[in-house]
């Protein structure tokens, strides 16, 4: 399958095995991505389990897709380093929405443990949930599109 039409316009880069794209979903998560299969063949994402992929593939979602999403996040304000006193990243392999036929793809979630002013964005964030479970909940509000596009702007630059 390929990627969503309403995720084309937020990929940040592409690489041999996967597609970075902002999720559209951004609050309270901002500079939340996903890693998208690239399939080889059709339907190849919908069928294959995690413990299945290339060793290439997880070696480069692992190294490549995961430090380009920490320093898109570093380049719009998050306090990176050191990792685990302030700042995690939340990392989720889901394949359980229909509405894309259970593709495989990975989240990539932001935490802060403090109220953080992304100045770049002219957006202050905060994680009600550090040190729990991240939860997308329903009635989050969403970025504006020009936000997002911002958002997506800062990220590009600094993973190109």
């Amino acid at each position: 399958m390929k990627i969503g039409k309403e995720f084309k316009p937020l990929i940040l880069k592409e690489y041999e095995f996967w597609a970075l794209s902002l999720s559209p979903k951004q609050l309270p998560y901002v500079g939340r991505t996903y890693a998208w299969w690239k399939d080889r063949h059709i339907g190849e994402g919908e069928k294959m389990a995690p413990w299945e992929l290339p060793l290439s593939a997880l070696l480069e979602l692992h190294s490549l897709v995961m430090l380009d999403v920490v320093r898109g996040l570093d380049a719009i304000g998050y306090p990176t380093q050191p990792y685990g006193e302030r700042f995690l990243l939340n990392t989720a392999y889901l394949a359980n929405e229909s509405g894309h036929n259970h593709h495989m793809h990975y989240h990539f979630i932001p935490r802060v443990r403090d109220l953080l002013n992304l100045e770049k964005l002219r957006l202050t964030v905060t994680d009600e949930r550090w040190g729990k479970n991240y939860l997308q909940p329903q009635n989050a509000p969403t970025l504006t599109h020009k936000r997002l596009l911002a958002l997506k702007a800062v990220m590009v630059e600094a993973i190109a």
